[in-house]
C-alpha cells in the first residue's frame, strides 16, 4: 500500500500512461506473481483501482483514457493467469523486463519499437587520424560531475551523474562530444544497479515534467539501455513538436542519419547515426576502452550494489581486427 501512495505523490500534476501504470503494476506486484502468490496479488487490483479513480478526479476530460486505463488493469491480472505465462514463471524464463514487454503488447495494445541500433553505424561519418589510417578521432576523457536523484514513476530513486566525455571529430571537421553517465537505478532489495551510459541529458529542463518521464522512462529504461547493440549509447530525448495527424506516439521513423521513436505530442528517442559511430571508435580505441574498464572499476568497488558493464561495444563488426590502435572486440 506504501508503494501506491508514493506512486501517487511521485504523480503529482503528471497524468499515468499505460507504459508507467503496466511498469507500476509489475513493480508492485512481481515478487508475489514469481512466487505464484495470486490470492494475495488480487488484493491489489482494488487498491490499483482507487488510485487510478483518485488520479482520474484530477484530471477531468480524460475519461476515455482512463477508461482505457481501468481496461488496462483488468488485462493485466487476467493475462498473468494465463497457463502459459504461469509455466514460463515457474521455469524461471521470463523477466520483469520480459513481462512488461509482454503485456504492453498483449494488454495495452502498444507495438514493441525498435531496439538494435547498429545498422546506424558508418564508419565514414568520424574523422581518421591520417590517410590510409583505421583509428578515428574519437576518445573518452574522464572528469567528476555532480549528482543528480529522481523518482521515477514506481518512487524508485535514479540518480544520475556525469563521469566524462566522449569527443569526436566529424568526417567534416566539426568537433562534438557527448557526455558518459553512471546511472543508478534502485532495485527490489533495496541496493542499485550501476550502468555506464552515452547520451546527453539536460539536467536544466529535468523540472520539466514530460521530459523528465520521458529520460526516466524512456532513455534509462532496461531495455534502452540493454538492446541498443551500439555499445553504452542510448540515445537521447529531444523536443519535437507532432508534426502531422499521423505522427502519433509510438510511431517511429528512420533514415541514414538515424532513428527516431514518437513518445508523446512533444518529445521523441532519437539516435543519431554520428554519435553511434562516434561512441563505437571511441570504445575500439585501446586508450579509450581502458579508460572505460577503469572507470567502471572505481565506481564499483566498494558499493555493493549490482553492477551492469556497459563499456564494451555490442556492435557486431569486429573485421577491423587489431590495427592502429584498435582490438577486435
Amino acid at each position: 500500500m506504501d508503494n501506491i501512495q508514493s506512486n501517487e505523490d511521485a504523480r503529482k500534476n503528471r497524468g499515468m500512461t499505460p507504459k508507467t501504470l503496466v511498469k507500476f503494476m509489475i513493480s508492485t506486484c512481481f515478487a508475489r506473481i514469481s512466487s505464484l502468490d495470486f490470492e494475495r496479488m488480487d488484493r491489489m487490483k482494488v487498491p490499483l483501482k482507487k488510485m487510478l479513480l483518485n488520479e482520474r478526479k484530477s484530471h477531468p476530460g480524460e475519461d476515455e483514457k482512463y477508461d482505457r486505463l481501468d481496461e488496462i488493469i483488468d488485462g493485466f491480472f487476467e493475462y498473468i493467469k494465463n497457463p502459459k505465462i504461469i509455466e514460463k514463471i515457474k521455469n524461471n524464463v521470463l523477466t520483469k523486463a520480459q513481462l512488461e514487454e509482454l503485456i504492453l503488447s498483449d494488454v495495452a495494445n502498444l507495438p514493441k519499437r525498435k531496439y538494435d541500433m547498429s545498422d546506424l553505424y558508418r564508419e565514414d561519418l568520424i574523422a581518421v587520424y591520417a590517410s590510409g589510417s583505421t583509428k578515428r578521432k574519437s576518445e573518452f576523457i574522464d572528469k567528476k560531475g555532480q549528482a543528480h536523484e529522481y523518482y521515477d514513476s514506481t518512487g524508485r530513486k535514479i540518480i544520475i551523474t556525469d563521469v566524462g566525455q566522449i569527443v569526436y571529430e566529424e568526417w567534416g571537421g566539426i568537433h562534438a562530444s557527448l557526455s558518459v553517465y553512471r546511472i543508478q537505478k534502485q532495485l527490489d532489495n533495496g541496493s542499485f544497479s550501476n550502468d555506464l551510459v552515452c547520451s546527453s541529458i539536460a539536467i536544466s529542463q529535468m523540472h520539466i515534467p514530460k521530459y523528465k518521464e520521458a529520460v526516466l522512462e524512456e532513455l534509462l529504461s532496461d531495455e534502452n539501455i540493454n538492446n541498443g547493440k551500439v555499445g553504452p549509447y542510448i540515445g537521447r530525448i529531444s523536443r519535437e513538436n507532432k508534426q502531422n495527424l499521423q505522427d502519433l506516439p509510438h510511431t517511429e521513423r528512420q533514415n541514414a542519419n538515424g532513428y527516431l521513436y514518437r513518445i508523446d505530442d512533444e518529445y521523441v528517442l532519437e539516435y543519431d547515426a554520428t554519435e553511434i559511430t562516434a561512441v563505437i571508435e571511441a570504445v575500439r580505441n585501446i586508450n579509450t576502452r581502458r579508460k572505460f574498464a577503469e572507470k567502471f572499476m572505481n565506481l564499483s568497488s566498494g558499493n555493493g550494489g549490482h553492477y551492469r558493464s556497459q563499456f564494451e561495444t555490442r556492435h557486431d563488426d569486429t573485421s577491423k581486427g587489431n590495427h592502429d590502435g584498435h582490438e577486435e572486440l
